[in-house]
């Protein structure tokens, strides 16, 4: 007794194997591209329920989060802070995009009443922003919101710190920068009352798109199509 794809072979001519076996590899992509858009689906649900839940709750001081196993985990979290700028550390993050316009965010480091550091991205603000070169001696309160520092990706430069160049948030090259270890978090700055100048701030995303529904459902659609044309074909040209 033959092979069943040996059978098969045999019963439709070469051609016709061919492209069945092209469009059912077609069909099994195109369908896991679907599957695929699914679980991106409920990531992205997760993702905007857990920010909305973040978000919803009270503004805390930082120093109460410092108990917790993983400062990351409270990323989107709302806080306040008191402390003295660094000004003679800060730096430009390059570039950043705000109302279509180029620009950089302005990064400071922030030393806490406690004495832990604490990386603060202030806002955007134009090209060729002059920085503040001294530091100050006043405390000041601020808000902000608790980040994770995005990793550098594939396409994004790397950091020149002998130019002072800084393209990502690299917590380790600012640690040496102010000469002791940063805490592990970014915080962005939010505005309280009043109007934005510069830096304008309140630049952290918390809502996104979420197409994925629309994606999964042009795959599986195209899957479909690319069926039902290859069974037409198939039983069109048939031996």
């Amino acid at each position: 007794m033959g092979h069943p794809m040996q059978a098969l072979r045999n019963g439709i001519n070469g051609r016709l194997f061919s492209m069945l076996c092209f469009s059912l590899c077609a069909i099994v992509v195109l369908l896991s591209l679907g599957v695929w858009q699914l679980d991106r689906l409920e990531w992205k649900r997760s993702l905007i329920a857990l920010v909305e839940e973040r978000q919803g709750l009270e503004v805390a001081p930082l120093n109460t989060l410092y108990g917790l196993e993983r400062f990351s985990d409270q990323s989107y979290r709302r806080v306040s802070v008191e402390g003295v700028f660094l000004n003679e550390h800060s730096f430009l993050l390059s570039p950043r995009i705000y109302s279509k316009q180029s620009g950089s965010h302005l990064v400071t480091p922030l030393r806490l009443l406690d004495n832990n550091v604490v990386t603060v991205d202030r806002g955007w603000v134009p090209q060729k922003y002059i920085l503040e070169g001294v530091d100050g001696e006043e405390v000041v309160s601020i808000q902000a919101t608790i980040r994770e520092p995005l990793k550098q990706k594939l396409f994004t430069p790397n950091n020149d710190l002998l130019k002072d160049q800084w393209y990502w948030m690299d917590l380790d090259a600012i640690s040496k920068k102010v000469g002791v270890t940063v805490l592990p978090i970014v915080l962005e700055q939010t505005q309280v009352g009043g109007k934005n100048t510069f830096p304008v701030r309140n630049q952290t995303v918390v809502s996104w798109s979420n197409n994925h529904l629309q994606y999964a459902l042009t795959w599986f659609g195209l899957a479909f199509v690319f069926l039902a044309s290859s069974v037409t074909y198939f039983f069109k040209h048939r031996t």
